[in-house]
């Protein structure tokens, strides 16, 4: 089992990666600052999302209301997923 975070998973197939080579690049990019990158990306998918549902503020939990039954961080890893494709 990985102990990747899902989201950086995400964010390494973005780039059609695996997680290893994608934090190897992500040192050589933002050297000082490895994960500069993905930190920057990922407060983009919030702001996205939100902006989707009509939410004038980045913050997932404002999605609530929208998501029905759903747990709003499982809608949100959902938008990543498709978000790469």
């Amino acid at each position: 089992m990985s102990n990747w975070n899902p989201r950086y998973v995400t964010w390494a197939k973005k780039h059609g990666l695996t997680p290893e080579a994608m934090i190897e690049k992500d040192k050589q990019d933002w050297p000082g600052g490895c994960m500069v990158g993905y930190s920057l990306w990922i407060q983009e998918q919030v702001k996205a999302i939100c902006a989707f549902y009509g939410e004038k503020q980045a913050d997932l939990r404002l999605i609530i209301s929208h998501c029905g039954d759903k747990d709003y961080h499982k809608v949100f890893d959902q938008w990543l997923e498709t978000s790469i494709l």
